[in-house]
C-alpha cells in the first residue's frame, strides 16, 4: 500500500479527548464524547484512498476513555503492583525525553529543512512526558507525606488512650483525656490517581514517540530500517494503532449487554475495517478471537488442581477457602 495514501499522527486536536479527564469540564465532555460516537457510527464511510491515523488515534483514544471505566476500576486506589508499574514507567519517560532531545538535536542538525515539520510533535511530546513525571512526582509526594501523618495520628491516638485507661484506673478526672483524644484530627486523604488522565497522556507521548522516529528514520540507522522492511513495510502507526484496537476488542468482550459498550464495539470495528487494507494480517486473528472464548471446564479443572497442589501445606481451613474463591470469584468485586 502507498504510504503516500497514509496521513500519518500529527498531535492535532488531542484536546479533544484529554478533555475527557479534564475535573472540571469532564462531566459535560463526556456527553458530547458519546453523541460524537453515535454520529460517527451513522455516517461513517470508508475512504479506499486514503486513510487518518491521526483521527484514528484521537477516536481510539476517546473509545478507551469512554468504556474503560465500564470494564475497569478505574476509580480504585492504585494496587502494589500498579504503583510500581507506574514508578518504572516515570523511569521510562525520563530516558524518553533525553532521548527525544538529542534525537530533536541531531534532527536540527542534519536535516535543517524536514525539523520545522516535526517541531511540533517534539515539542507537544515534550510538554506530555514533562507533565506525567510532574504529575507522578507530585502525586507520590503527597500520599509519602500522607502515609507520614497517618502513622503519626494512630501513635498520637494509641498514647492518648492509653493515657485514658490510666486516668479510669487511678479514679481521676477523665473529661480531659477523652477530649484529647477526640481533639486529634484525622490526616486528609489526597486526592486519587487519576488513571483516565495518565493514560490519555501516556497513549499521546507514546504515538508522538512512534511518528517522530518514523519521520526521523533515514538517518538513525540500517538496523531500524532493516527491521521495519523484514516487517513487510508496514507502518508504524498503523501496527501501533491496530494494537490499541484489539486491546479494545477484548476489554469490551463480555460486555455487550450494555448498551454503550456496544456502541464502542460498532465504531472499533469500523477502524479496523479502514486499517484492515494497510495490514498485512487479518486485524482479528484466530488467535484473538480464542481469547474471548470460554474457559472449558476441563482447564478449569486443571487449573484448580494446580492451586490444590501449591497450597497443600496450608491447614484443611485455607483449602476450604481457596476452593470457595476458585468456586465464586465474584466475591472480589463485593
Amino acid at each position: 500500500m502507498d504510504s503516500s495514501t497514509i496521513l500519518p499522527i500529527s498531535g492535532e486536536h488531542f484536546e479533544d479527548f484529554l478533555l475527557l479527564t479534564n475535573q472540571e469540564q469532564k462531566s459535560n465532555k463526556i456527553k458530547q464524547a458519546w453523541q460524537i460516537l453515535r454520529q460517527q457510527i451513522h455516517t461513517h464511510t470508508a475512504d479506499s484512498k486514503k486513510i487518518d491515523l491521526n483521527s484514528i488515534f484521537v477516536d481510539t483514544v476517546r473509545m478507551e476513555l469512554l468504556i474503560f471505566p465500564v470494564v475497569e476500576h478505574w476509580k480504585r486506589p492504585l494496587t502494589n503492583a500498579e504503583w510500581e508499574h507506574i514508578d518504572r514507567d516515570s523511569i521510562h519517560l525520563e530516558k524518553q525525553m533525553e532521548q527525544m532531545k538529542k534525537m530533536s538535536a541531531l534532527l536540527r542538525k542534519k536535516d535543517p529543512r524536514l525539523f520545522p515539520e516535526v517541531a511540533p510533535l517534539f515539542n507537544k511530546m515534550f510538554d506530555h512526558n514533562r507533565e506525567l513525571r510532574n504529575n507522578w512526582a507530585e502525586f507520590k509526594k503527597l500520599w509519602t507525606n500522607y502515609k507520614k501523618e497517618w502513622e503519626l495520628f494512630q501513635l498520637r491516638k494509641k498514647q492518648a488512650l492509653k493515657n485514658r485507661q490510666k486516668s479510669i484506673k487511678s479514679k481521676q478526672d477523665s473529661t480531659e483525656t477523652n477530649n484529647s483524644v477526640e481533639n486529634i484530627e484525622t490526616p486528609e486523604s489526597p486526592p486519587m490517581f487519576s488513571r483516565e488522565h495518565w493514560h490519555a497522556l501516556r497513549l499521546s507521548t507514546k504515538a508522538l514517540e512512534i511518528e517522530i522516529l518514523r519521520q526521523c528514520e533515514h538517518f538513525r540507522g540500517g538496523k531500524i530500517n532493516r527491521q521495519e522492511n523484514a516487517n513487510g513495510d508496514t507502518h508504524a502507526g498503523v501496527k501501533f494503532l491496530v494494537e490499541e484496537l484489539r486491546k479494545i476488542y477484548l476489554k469490551t468482550h463480555g460486555f455487550e449487554l450494555i448498551e454503550r459498550v456496544k456502541l464502542v464495539q460498532k465504531r472499533n470495528d469500523q477502524l479496523m475495517q479502514e486499517l484492515q487494507p494497510y495490514f498485512p494480517e487479518p486485524i482479528i486473528s484466530e488467535e484473538i478471537k480464542l481469547q474471548t472464548k470460554p474457559v472449558s471446564k476441563n482447564l478449569e479443572t486443571s487449573a484448580f488442581r494446580k492451586i490444590l497442589k501449591k497450597k497443600q501445606h496450608l491447614p484443611t481451613g485455607y483449602k476450604k477457602f481457596y476452593w470457595l474463591l476458585f468456586c465464586f470469584p465474584a466475591w472480589e468485586d463485593l
